[in-house]
């Protein structure tokens, strides 16, 4: 239960480290990124059966395979520097691709690939240290090798290395062949550890182990963390039914390693349709992909001509893989001064950036506000003029405002007597009439007073009629004494006439 717990926290802790380094390479991100370089590549691959060649081009977010081509030999002779030499010129006449960069493959067979240890103080030491204890660590001398190297892990105490190792004689021989046909080797790289370039472009998670199985043997490696820390090959008895249980016992240690560092069972194929069924069946606790199927690039599936070694080769090459194992980078590694003239010229340059950034913005403002006070004091006669006509304007609005306001009172006040003029009896005497909107008040005297209350509620401009006070008779006029009460009708409330003008279109 416990196991579960560390390897579930381990798995998060490689999470967001990956996370946190796609975090930083993003914004660090440089215009000047090999993402957006143009390159023409050929890589030229020695394998047992044969040499494979990969033409491809690169423009900003795109590889091209553009021409792609196998030689036959006989494996069981040795491959002499001029036949390489001779073969690599008529391909790279026969593709015109005479100004690309050529790299070369090897096989996993010809280089020592291994892991070592050193104690964490020797990291800032590291190349020097590996040079003096080459010997030690391999039975070829500093004078006779090409090696490079990558690290795989540190810790507080010890710092892994990936260390690949051939031997110079050997490889010479087949540079200054080819340099004799105008091809200049850029590049040397190993088999399995360059397979994680065409891994990592086909899949998204390259923590895997691959098995590549054909006529002429079987090569084998895992992959963690962007990097091939274990690799193996072998040669194969039978094409048709080959010892595919012995290649997995081989392969059981990249199996650990990959479990080791919190990754699922993982397993990619590059062998026959028959080949991977077999290793399918016999490990079927394990996620396998099928290489041949899976790669993303618009080529015939199945083609024998082309070279999945030389195809990752090519992709390593192009894509410029900060992870990738260059065997001729051994001279870069020597230990450089640090050019201190241009580094104090660089500072002096932040420098002075840095004090025009916090100085010209203060130099400008105080200019921009001279240039305000300058052009304030110019106005200053125009704005007491507008101040004046600004006050003038105010009491004029005041002034229209009052008009207005009388002008519709005493209008409203007229169209309410036309209304009961026109509505009233005749011999009806209105003596006092009080309007405070929405109230209406009158009193007068008529020969009945009950007749003017129905000819008022029938009025499209009063609701609410009724008698303020009692009615009484008066004897001496023989007529209703009254006083009525009531409203105006919410249309004709605080309304303009032209306003009132239109609801009565309306109704």
């Amino acid at each position: 239960m416990m196991s579960d717990h560390m390897m579930k926290f381990n798995s998060s802790v490689k999470a967001l480290k990956k996370m946190a380094k796609i975090s930083w390479k993003f914004l660090s991100f440089s215009l000047a990124d090999n993402f957006f370089s143009f390159a023409k590549t050929v890589c030229i691959s020695i394998e047992k059966d044969g040499i494979s060649f990969v033409y491809g081009t690169k423009v900003p977010w795109k590889i091209k395979i553009e021409s792609f081509k196998k030689f036959t030999r006989d494996k069981d002779k040795p491959l002499s520097p001029e036949y390489l030499a001779s073969t690599a010129a008529r391909y790279v006449e026969a593709t015109k691709s005479t100004k690309a960069k050529a790299v070369l493959c090897i096989p996993k067979s010809w280089a020592i690939v291994k892991a070592v240890e050193f104690p964490i103080t020797v990291k800032e030491n590291l190349p020097d240290v590996i040079s003096y204890e080459l010997d030690r660590l391999t039975p070829l001398a500093p004078d006779n090798a090409y090696y490079d190297f990558k690290v795989i892990a540190e810790d507080a105490e010890k710092i892994s290395i990936l260390l690949a190792v051939v031997r110079k004689d050997e490889i010479d021989s087949y540079l200054e062949a080819l340099r004799g046909k105008n091809i200049k080797i850029a590049a040397v790289g190993i088999s399995t550890l360059a397979m994680k370039a065409l891994l990592k472009t086909t899949y998204n998670d390259v923590n895997t182990v691959f098995v590549s199985l054909s006529e002429s043997g079987y090569e084998c490696g895992v992959v963690v963390n962007d990097l091939t820390v274990r690799s193996l090959s072998g040669e194969v008895e039978s094409t048709d039914a080959p010892d595919i249980d012995g290649i997995i016992k081989e392969a059981y240690p990249l199996m650990a390693t990959l479990a080791d560092n919190g990754y699922p069972g993982k397993i990619v194929i590059d062998a026959t349709e028959n080949h991977y069924r077999t290793f399918q069946q016999k490990l079927s606790n394990m996620s396998f992909f099928n290489l041949d199927k899976d790669v993303k690039f618009d080529l015939p599936k199945g083609n024998k001509d082309l070279s999945y070694v030389a195809l990752s080769g090519m992709i390593e090459s192009i894509t410029a893989d900060e992870n990738g194992i260059d065997l001729l980078s051994e001279k870069s590694r020597k230990r450089r001064k640090t050019p201190l003239l241009l580094t104090a010229i660089l500072a002096v340059l932040v420098f002075s950036i840095g004090l025009f950034y916090f100085i010209a913005p203060l130099v400008i403002g105080q200019r921009t506000v001279e240039q305000i006070d300058r052009e304030i004091t110019a106005l200053k006669p125009e704005m007491k003029t507008v101040e004046a006509l600004r006050k003038e304007e105010d009491t004029l609005s005041a002034e229209i405002a009052t008009i207005s306001n009388f002008k519709k009172q005493g209008v409203s006040s007229l169209e309410i007597l036309k209304e009961m003029t026109s509505i009233l009896p005749a011999k009806t005497w209105v003596t006092h009439l009080r309007i405070a909107d929405p109230a209406v008040e009158f009193d007068g005297f008529a020969s009945s007073a009950a007749e003017i209350i129905a000819k008022l509620e029938n009025s499209k401009y009063f609701q609410r009629v009724e008698f303020a006070s009692p009615t009484f008779r008066d004897s001496k006029r023989n007529n209703d004494r009254f006083v009525i009460k009531m409203e105006l009708k919410g249309e004709f409330r605080g309304t303009k006439p032209e306003d009132r003008k239109k609801d009565e279109k309306k109704n």
